[in-house]
């Protein structure tokens, strides 16, 4: 038997689902798949990727991204060599973007919300050409950094809210779309 409890409860956890999934976009699973290449290192500056937003510089949290692609990459049968050595370029990147929702009954509990919204984008480049071979974007809802409530008359107030990047959740649903060694 269903009772109100239960369904409450079931419909709280689809709402934290959805609003720390993770939508992933990727491209040439196909090319990185018909070559051998198993081995990479970190180049940010030699492959051009755009980065949604504006681009995240903390060191800590890149930091923290690197290690968790590394490790996840390690997993998937990818090695971390020196420059001499690889075959793959990798290339990392981070940024931050606001939206606002209003009057979203699936999301929002206030009349109007802002919010920012976490991306991360990895490729991988040739290391001979600088042709990017594969490439995932994940983006994610960080935290709610503004709300409005009310009907006639809206107050806004701010939150205190900090950045939940959640990186593991991110990277593993990125490094998901590339095909393992």
């Amino acid at each position: 038997m269903l009772t109100f409890g239960s369904w409450a409860t079931g419909a709280a956890a689809l709402l934290l689902a959805a609003c720390s999934s993770v939508h992933v976009q990727s491209d040439g699973a196909e090319r990185l798949a018909t070559t051998d290449a198993r081995t990479y290192v970190w180049v940010n500056d030699r492959v051009p990727v755009q980065v949604e937003g504006q681009a995240v510089v903390d060191a800590e949290v890149v930091e923290r991204f690197r290690s968790a692609i590394d490790e996840r990459l390690r997993a998937r049968g990818y090695e971390l060599v020196g420059h001499g050595d690889a075959a793959l370029e990798a290339t990392l990147h981070l940024g931050v973007t606001s939206d606002s929702r209003q009057n979203d009954p699936y999301f929002a509990f206030h009349a109007w919300e802002q919010g920012e919204r976490g991306h991360l984008v990895i490729a991988l480049a040739d290391w001979h050409s600088g042709e990017v071979i594969w490439s995932a974007r994940g983006r994610r809802n960080l935290r709610v950094t503004e709300v409005a409530t009310g009907h006639s008359e809206i107050y806004r107030e701010g939150t205190d809210e900090s950045r939940d990047w959640k990186t593991e959740t991110m990277v593993s649903a990125v490094l998901d779309e590339l095909p393992a060694r």
